[in-house]
């Protein structure tokens, strides 16, 4: 096996040597090549003329690719099973995947497709010159980090009747793909032989054809008896070619694969690690607005630590989370999954058998990793987790006081306010529980500011008597709700609505008063606060703060009002919204405030590229590495918009399945299994998402265009398949009438 099938991985992350400035990284062993794959799969039919496409996914698997091009590729024909069979391998291989249609065909669609373990920033067709058949190109974008400039990786299918015509579609192919920045890579079934007029376009235009193939002569069809090259990888900006190859397979399908093995060019190589050690502190439902710094918050709150690592960090201005529901983004934080991939779908269940936590490549990098407080996933569960050497946990949502906690498999009962408890507890592990001549990873996730909201002692009441600048969406007016949908004005009514737990004790409802829940809100922000400035202190008298990398955030967000809501789930800005702030090791630029957008399926790849340690090949990380903002640069190539995914809860019905697409100016929500009006909010007018343009006619077509995208994006990655669970844990469905 290689060590990394990743191109900007070091092939050994070798001990590291502690300075005083901090981390002398020993010089990297050659880096193994990047592996690229491009295949005619025929819809997954063999020379022997049955349909099996685990047989051709144990054809590209035992190749080990990082990059694979796939040409006739159905997704839902009758002929194929109605299966997405990008989708199947993209899922079988543990690969980002991404599908281009050439027509409509059979019930579903045809045309190519592309696998990449790398994160895929961006997605193109491109029409082509149409045939016998209509042709497409499909053009992505990877982030890879160490390189300046995006991987650019392409795949096409040129016609087969006519030379003219397969030299008119590589005229757009280059038009469209020729001036792209950095190294660039074209795979596919070109039906053309090396030094026909289409393909002599490749070397006029500063491309490499690899066209001098091992084996079988250097034909690739007909699979069984092949007599012609037609199957071929052309690069850019590419370093060495070290091997090029036709693979001997002649029954999965009626082409053979080829395989090139490529390096970068030079000065395209890594960089050192950017820290010795991370340690990534959470918070439950902090509002990305409750930071004493931000212009938003109450002018009264005060958090001088965090404060203070923004000052001498980075501000991400723009941090979401891709599901605002406390496991689903716990999920996706620890593996850089959507949660249609992790299926990590709600609070009630235990995570997935074979689910990859990014901790583990830490571990087999030789970095000591730690986990200590509020973990949920399983719920009940408290045990240790795979990837942690070190484990201080608790079941379920725990408790503010007293709380017992399982301490590497033994439960101990611990005295005092627990977010006190669980930063003794990590303190007491940087100090003396670990080995000091190792680099480390530490999670510090604390319980608040989860409700009911519970200050310590010492906080209760500090806040007291505060002005309150309410939401203008809380109020109950006609206008708040004159074109939102139904079920916004009905969780009102809620147990995640204002008018629900203002009933009083008749229902029993623990829910105090807004008011008073608001301030309590805040005085438990106050505690985290205070805790991160103990933790911030003892890095600091350890010797360890000019070596580690701290990053605070929140799990998702908190409605204190919007909308008649207290809560979280929905596509709501105050729902989907995180504080993110980051510290780096000394030296970097500090005070930064970064305005791209920042996920929680982010977090995994970036702490990753930060520590120099590759993701294991089965890791598939959806998000991106968002190192070059760390160390004060711009990535080439970054989003510009996200997708956002909620599964209607059994135990909490009032929010049904949604979907929704973000750019840096409108939003598009698609509601699930509701007859009710899906939603349209321009954020730069309406901040506050308090008009819905759904059925304003002259945003029609922006509607339209919106709600495509975000249904092309979620079955390129397998984002519709819903799963239903059985009910389990207590349903709270009462509402008041209003």
């Amino acid at each position: 096996m290689r060590l990394a099938s990743s191109l900007i991985a070091m092939a050994v992350i070798v001990a590291a040597t502690t300075l005083a400035a901090g981390v002398r990284a020993a010089s990297p062993e050659p880096r193994p090549p990047l592996r690229v794959v491009s295949y005619n799969i025929r819809h997954g039919v063999g020379t022997d003329g049955r349909l099996d496409l685990d047989r051709i996914a144990e054809v590209i698997r035992r190749l080990e690719p990082d990059l694979v091009a796939l040409q006739e590729v159905d997704e839902s024909c009758g002929r194929s099973g109605n299966v997405d069979q990008a989708a199947v391998l993209g899922r079988a291989l543990g690969m980002h995947h991404r599908f281009a249609a050439f027509m409509d065909f059979d019930g579903g669609r045809y045309g190519l497709a592309a696998l990449s373990r790398f994160p895929i920033t961006a997605s193109r067709r491109h029409e082509l010159p149409a045939g016998a058949e209509p042709r497409a190109l499909l053009e992505l974008e990877l982030a890879v980090d160490g390189l300046e400039k995006p991987l650019s990786f392409s795949c096409v299918h040129a016609d087969w009747t006519s030379e003219v015509i397969r030299t008119k579609q590589m005229r757009t192919v280059l038009d469209a793909i020729g001036g792209r920045p950095g190294p660039a890579i074209l795979a596919g079934d070109f039906n053309a032989e090396p030094g026909s007029d289409s393909l002599q376009l490749l070397g006029k235009s500063g491309w490499r054809l690899l066209d001098k193939l091992q084996q079988a002569g250097g034909k690739t069809w007909p699979a069984d008896s092949p007599t012609d090259a037609i199957d071929h990888i052309a690069v850019r900006g590419i370093g060495e070619v070290v091997a090029h190859r036709v693979v001997e397979e002649p029954t999965a399908s009626d082409h053979r694969p080829i395989l090139a093995e490529l390096t970068l060019a030079a000065g395209q190589a890594a960089a050192r690690p950017a820290a010795r050690n991370v340690v990534f502190i959470l918070a439950d439902d902090h509002r990305h607005d409750f930071l004493g710094f931000h212009p938003q918050a109450p002018e009264w709150l005060e958090t001088p630590s965090l404060d203070r690592l923004a000052a001498e960090g980075i501000h991400f201005a723009n941090a979401f989370v891709t599901t605002s529901l406390c496991s689903p983004s716990r999920a996706s934080i620890l593996t850089g999954q959507y949660m249609h991939h992790h299926r990590v779908v709600d609070n009630q269940r235990a995570v997935p058998a074979g689910t990859r936590f990014f901790p583990r490549d830490l571990q087999a990098a030789g970095i000591e990793t730690a986990f200590v407080g509020k973990w949920h996933m399983g719920h009940d569960d408290d045990s240790p987790r795979p990837g942690f050497d070190h484990w201080a946990s608790f079941r379920g949502q725990g408790v503010y006081f007293d709380p017992e906690i399982n301490v590497n498999g033994h439960r101990r009962q611990f005295e005092g306010y627990t977010t006190d408890v669980l930063t003794d507890l990590a303190v007491r592990w940087l100090k003396t529980g670990r080995d000091p001549a190792k680099r480390f990873y530490l999670t510090l996730s604390l319980k608040a500011v989860h409700y009911p909201f519970e200050p310590a002692p010492r906080h209760r009441g500090r806040y007291d008597g505060k002005p309150i600048d309410w939401p203008e969406t809380r109020a109950r007016t006609e206008r708040n709700y004159r074109s939102q949908p139904n079920w916004v004005r009905q969780r009102r009514y809620s147990i995640h609505g204002i008018d629900h737990m203002e009933t009083g004790p008749f229902d029993k409802d623990p829910v105090p008063d807004l008011d008073a829940l608001y301030r309590r809100y805040a005085e438990c922000v106050q505690g985290v606060d205070e805790n991160i400035g103990r933790l911030m202190q003892v890095l600091e008298e350890t010797g360890l703060a000019d070596e580690t990398l701290v990053i605070f955030m929140g799990d998702n967000g908190f409605h204190l009002g919007e909308h008649g809501f207290y809560d979280k789930r929905d596509a709501f800005e105050t729902s989907i919204r995180v504080p993110l702030l980051a510290r780096p090791p000394g030296g970097l630029p500090a005070g930064r405030r970064v305005e791209a957008m920042l996920l929680n399926i982010d977090i995994a790849p970036t702490i990753l590229a930060a520590m120099g340690v590759a993701p294991h090949p089965e890791a598939a990380h959806d998000g991106a590495s968002g190192l070059a903002f760390l160390v004060g640069k711009k990535p080439p190539a970054w989003r510009d918009h996200m997708l956002y995914e909620y599964h209607w809860e059994w135990n909490f019905p009032a929010t049904p399945t949604l979907f929704a697409l973000r750019t840096d100016r409108y939003k598009y929500v698609y509601h699930h299994g509701v007859w009710d009006l899906d939603a349209l909010y321009d954020l730069q007018t309406d901040p506050h998402e308090r008009h819905n343009l759904i059925q304003v006619p002259a945003f029609a077509e922006l509607a339209e265009r919106l709600r495509t995208q975000l249904f092309e994006e979620l079955a390129a990655s397998g984002g519709l398949e819903i799963p239903v669970r059985p009910p389990a844990g207590e349903r709270l469905d009462q509402r008041k009438l209003p």
